[in-house]
């Protein structure tokens, strides 16, 4: 038996809840062989996946082009995902002899079309599992039927021929699918405390920390002017900061190799600080939840799956939008002090998705 990962590229979210996934199967079966079919950086997939795999790197879809951390190039994403549909009958075939040469039983996308097609034509099961498909994201974006015709109706076909479909929270889409089971999120929980986390990494114990994170787009978001408000010390790790920017004594940085040697993780600092400030999208949404952090967000272009955390947020964690002038500007200090007074809501969301989804994988497998 052996289980190969198709992985969606945009940006590092699908790739970082897939690892948690690998993880808790690594847990459940060690001698399972596993291959991840991705075009996400091998040191990502190398630092977040803590067991052995095989990494088969290749396209497996195109998502949305984003120029920078806010913005969406709408034209650009209709023309990579007409070229890469135009071609899909042959992508198919090629996935399904690279399936057969890896030995694969089961196929698991989050959440390439190609993955379900492939594993059909190979003639292997497989699962879906995300919060959105890429035929709804797709759909938000009103000039793409007509710059990409067709493609989002493939999309469609390819999604129905997953076996079986693990749908998360904050969820759209998914028509077609079926059969479907909801599954609880995936995510990361801190490992340290929050005191801790301050200590090894020498950041204050008492003055409120706000962690800024905008998909690494160093720049995109000025962040001097925010730490030029007294209220708030501002962290960001190097990939927000452009290297030739000059320091701010309110601004701290604190690098990949920093968190190493404190022996930390991006989500011990995540939970160390008293909110985040960032754009909206499932992988820091749901570390969010998961640890408790309050979460001030702005929004990036016509993102249809912004308006589902929008609805839903409210309900299971602290959040409150910022007008994106406010935010470049430097004008956090304001809203912050809002959020921080909203009450927490009463109920929240289960994280253990991974060890939920994990199980699954297996039960499907042994059949």
């Amino acid at each position: 038996m052996s289980v190969v990962f198709y992985i969606s590229g945009h940006g590092f979210g699908h790739a970082s809840r897939s690892a948690l996934v690998v993880n808790a199967l690594g847990e459940l079966a060690p001698e399972l062989p596993i291959g991840l079919r991705t075009t996400v950086p091998e040191w990502f997939l190398r630092a977040n996946v803590h067991r052995p795999v095989n990494i088969i790197t290749g396209a497996t879809d195109t998502g949305v082009v984003q120029p920078d951390s806010l913005s969406i190039d709408e034209a650009e994403t209709a023309r990579r995902a007409r070229e890469f549909y135009a071609e899909f009958d042959t992508r198919v075939e090629r996935e399904a002899a690279i399936l057969r040469e890896h030995r694969g039983t089961l196929v698991v996308g989050d959440i390439p079309p190609l993955a379900f097609a492939a594993a059909s034509a190979a003639g292997l099961p497989s699962v879906a599992i995300s919060n959105f498909t890429w035929d709804w994201i797709y759909g938000g974006l009103p000039g793409f039927d007509s710059a990409a015709p067709g493609v989002r109706e493939q999309i469609a076909a390819a999604n129905a021929q997953a076996t079986l479909t693990l749908r998360l929270p904050f969820a759209g889409g998914f028509d077609g699918m079926r059969p479907l089971e909801d599954v609880p999120l995936v995510a990361r929980r801190a490992t340290v405390t929050r005191h801790d986390a301050r200590a090894r990494l020498g950041l204050p114990s008492t003055q409120r920390l706000v962690l800024a994170t905008f998909g690494g787009h160093g720049g995109s978001v000025p962040l001097a002017s925010a730490a030029d408000d007294p209220r708030q010390l501002v962290v960001a790790t190097e990939y927000e900061v452009p290297r030739d920017a000059p320091r701010h004594p309110n601004l701290r940085v604190v690098t990949r190799a920093d968190m190493q040697r404190a022996g930390v993780t991006y989500t011990d600092l995540l939970a160390a600080c008293d909110a985040v400030v960032t754009k909206l999208g499932y992988g820091i949404v749901s570390e969010c939840l998961a640890n408790g952090v309050p979460l001030l967000y702005t929004l990036r272009g016509r993102f249809i799956e912004q308006e589902v955390f929008m609805r839903e947020m409210p309900a299971v964690m602290r959040s409150r939008l910022i007008d994106r002038e406010d935010l470049v500007a430097g004008r956090w200090g304001d809203a912050l002090d809002a959020l921080l007074a909203q009450p927490a809501p009463a109920s929240t969301l289960r994280a253990d998705g991974a060890d939920v989804i994990a199980r699954r994988i297996l039960a499907r497998l042994q059949r």
